[in-house]
């Protein structure tokens, strides 16, 4: 609707693309800053931590998998990566 909106008339409308870009930041902007900082964090993983842990959820049942189980079972023998992970959320 802002879009549309905004373009009502041939026009560009920066007001109500701010609007837009508000709106969309207080549902989503908390849980997308969220992820980029988690996925930047993972990248800075070694290769050899990313196996361990891939080796470790190879052996769960995947039915079962729930999104902590994988953060119990990924950080279980790696405490001081876990809290670079926590301190996103925190």
């Amino acid at each position: 609707e802002a879009f549309a909106g905004s373009a009502a008339g041939g026009r560009c409308n920066y007001t109500l693309l701010k609007k837009y870009e508000r709106l969309w930041a207080s549902h989503y902007g908390k849980q997308q800053k969220r992820s980029h900082a988690l996925k930047n964090t993972m990248v800075g993983f070694t290769d050899s931590f990313l196996d361990d842990v891939a080796g470790s959820l190879q052996k769960m049942d995947p039915g079962a998998l729930t999104v902590s189980k994988v953060f119990i079972k990924a950080f279980a023998r790696h405490p001081l990566q876990l809290l670079k992970i926590i301190r996103l959320f925190g």
